[in-house]
C-alpha cells in the first residue's frame, strides 16, 4: 500500500516527525524526533547514528512502527532499502539545506545511508494523539 498525495505531502511539509518503534510484546518505545523526505511519493527516514541507534535496532527486530507528524499518527511498516544513496542524499539536502554546517551531514554520511527505511502505510485509519 503507498500513500495518497495528502498522506505524502504531509510529510513532505514535515520538518520533523517521530517514530516509536514496536516491542516484541506490540508496546511502543518512546518516541524519538527524526528527519524525513519523500522521493518519488513514498517516505523515508534515516538513523542518523547508522544501524547501531537504539530506534533503528528496534525497527529492524518487528519491522512496524508508529510515526507522529504535526498532523496525526500513524501505525506504519518498515522497509530496509539500500538501493537509493543518491536520491535520499538529494533529497535530504535539498529539504534540510538550512542545516548544512550543522546535523546534515550525518544524514548524507556513510553510517545513514546503511540505515534507511520506507515508511509503508500500515492502517489507513488515523491514531488518535
Amino acid at each position: 500500500m503507498s500513500w495518497d498525495e495528502h498522506d505524502a505531502a504531509v510529510f513532505a511539509a514535515s520538518e520533523e516527525i517521530t517514530i516509536e518503534t514496536m516491542r516484541a510484546d506490540g508496546s511502543f518505545r518512546p518516541p524519538v524526533p527524526i528527519w524525513v523526505v519523500v522521493v518519488d511519493g513514498d517516505v523515508y527516514v534515516r538513523s542518523s547514528h547508522g544501524r547501531d541507534s537504539g530506534w533503528f535496532r528496534g525497527a529492524l527486530t518487528r519491522h512496524r512502527a508508529r510515526v507522529t507528524t504535526w498532523a496525526e499518527s500513524r501505525v506504519v511498516d518498515l522497509v530496509e532499502v539500500a538501493d537509493l544513496d543518491d536520491a535520499l542524499d538529494e533529497a535530504y539536502r535539498d529539504k534540510y539545506a538550512a542545516y548544512r554546517h550543522s546535523f546534515l551531514p550525518r544524514l548524507v554520511g556513510a553510517p545513514a545511508r546503511a540505515a534507511a527505511l520506507r515508511l509503508e502505510p500500515a492502517e489507513r485509519s488515523v491514531l488518535a494523539r
